[in-house]
């Protein structure tokens, strides 16, 4: 027996049990590997830190976002983005405040020559889709602050960037708060739908997936 490569261990254990079966004797049995439990103690402790490391980034993302300069709030922004991609987060509505003021603000700025402002818009709306995609906000939140219409609207936006994210919000309000599918329609948004349907075709894969998905969960 030669070992080529692999565990040299694994190999020495192997070899002889086949050497052993050449021979007529019989292999001794091998034990199963032991396994072992982690404490429930330790699993706890782990997700209690785990919570309290993202808690502590979402407050420090928070008060770069309520800093003046725009630099410093894009940065709070993309963090904030990041935190939120693929997790469910716990946080109070009122300290979203800002995102209605980004929104329904700065959407005048968009494409007009600062790329930081554009890219703060950008971000803001990524930052509702991910609220709303994980259900870490209600939908309601989009209808008190004022931004449903801005959604729809920005469904054309010749950023097909900025309309992917807010195809992701009408998306989520459609699929989880199903009741409110009547204020989206109220806005004319089917026209809009099938216009952005049009613009987005063969031009951007991922908000085609997401008009499709809104058409079939809107069903005006």
């Amino acid at each position: 027996m030669q070992r080529r490569t692999g565990c040299s261990f694994t190999c020495q254990k192997l070899s002889r049990a086949i050497l052993g079966a050449a021979k007529g004797s019989r292999a001794a049995l091998v034990p199963a590997p032991r396994t072992f439990t982690v404490p429930s103690s330790i699993l706890k402790k782990e997700l209690e830190q785990e919570t309290k490391a993202k808690e502590e980034d979402i407050e420090n993302a928070l008060d770069l976002i309520k800093q003046e300069k725009y630099d410093v709030q894009m940065l709070g922004m993309s963090a904030f983005v990041n935190i939120t991609a693929n997790n469910n987060i716990s946080i109070d509505e009122s300290n979203l405040d800002f995102l209605s003021n980004y929104i329904l603000s700065q959407q005048y700025f968009y494409g007009r020559g600062n790329d930081i402002q554009s890219k703060v818009y950008l971000d803001a709306l990524t930052l509702l889709a991910n609220l709303l995609t994980h259900k870490s906000i209600q939908a309601q939140f989009v209808i008190e602050k004022g931004i449903l219409k801005t959604l729809i609207t920005e469904l054309v936006n010749v950023n097909l960037n900025v309309s992917y994210q807010a195809a992701r919000c009408l998306t989520a309000i459609c699929r989880f708060y199903p009741t409110l599918k009547s204020n989206i329609a109220s806005f004319g948004a089917n026209t809009v739908i099938d216009q952005a349907s049009e613009e987005c075709l063969a031009r951007h894969k991922l908000l085609e997936s997401e008009i499709q998905q809104l058409k079939l969960l809107s069903n005006f």
